[in-house]
């Protein structure tokens, strides 16, 4: 949001549920300074009773003033689904092991992926839900809109909802591969780009550089066997010599989605 404070701020979202954050904007001083400062508010205010996951990128002084958990994902890509259902259920246990104990989730670079956490874990509290829960799992809805509201990033919304349906047991994790056969990309301009793929947020392919058409085909050498959390991106080629080094989800994309279904179904 754009009238944040610099520096790392503490919020409250449940009385057991604590959000540390920080703009990717702030100084590197005035991060380490007020790190130090939210850390030791937490640690007087809870003393042993708290547990601190860290969902940004892995560093020593969040570790070490925090002793922070990492769990962090790049910024703006969805979490793995593995890693939320990770998560929640150690949230979850943590707070059961003791009533006085709290889970802080921290994240430097904006809130969405601790309201991704959050709305996640609200989810997965319902399950066992109580009267008593009923304010907590609203505070944590309330929080969750506020950075994942209208123009929040897509790919957070859709994992959240994959996530609910495997709760309710909607949908089932499918333990088999799949194989890609292609990739169709389509209303593009013609300029020079090349895919890579990742599994499980590892880089698995690399295409060669093709100039774009209305549609334009990328055929893997055979096939490429896939499973979990899959991950594309098309980036554009230097030669291109544009002003953008990576190209966003300027197609439509439900007809990429659609195209993609198709290749993977032909094994």
């Amino acid at each position: 949001m754009k009238d944040r404070k610099e520096g790392v701020q503490v919020e409250y979202v449940t009385s057991r549920l604590i959000v540390l954050s920080c703009t990717a904007e702030t100084s590197e001083r005035k991060f380490v300074e007020s790190l130090m400062t939210a850390a030791q508010q937490i640690q007087n205010a809870h003393n042993k009773h708290v547990k601190v996951w860290n969902v940004s990128q892995r560093r020593h002084d969040i570790s070490s003033s925090l002793d922070a958990i990492a769990f962090g994902w790049p910024s703006e890509t969805a979490p793995p689904l593995e890693k939320l259902c990770t998560i929640c259920k150690n949230l979850d246990q943590w707070m059961l092991e003791h009533p006085l104990n709290v889970s802080v989730i921290f994240c430097k670079g904006g809130l969405e992926r601790c309201a991704v956490v959050v709305n996640a874990f609200m989810r997965y509290n319902a399950i066992s839900a109580t009267d008593d829960s009923v304010e907590d799992r609203f505070s944590m809805q309330r929080f969750s809109e506020r950075f994942l509201g209208p123009d929040g990033p897509p790919s957070y919304k859709r994992y959240l909802g994959y996530f609910s349906s495997l709760l309710s047991g909607r949908i089932s994790v499918n333990s088999e591969p799949l194989f890609l056969h292609y990739i169709i990309l389509t209303f593009f301009e013609p300029i020079n780009v090349f895919l890579k793929i990742y599994e499980r947020l590892v880089p698995v392919y690399q295409s060669r550089t093709v100039t774009l058409k209305d549609s334009s085909k990328f055929e893997m050498d055979g096939s490429l066997k896939l499973r979990g959390d899959i991950f594309f991106k098309c980036i554009v080629a230097a030669s291109s010599f544009v002003l953008f080094s990576e190209l966003k989800e300027k197609l439509e994309i439900q007809k990429l989605r659609s195209k993609f279904l198709i290749a993977l179904q032909n094994v």
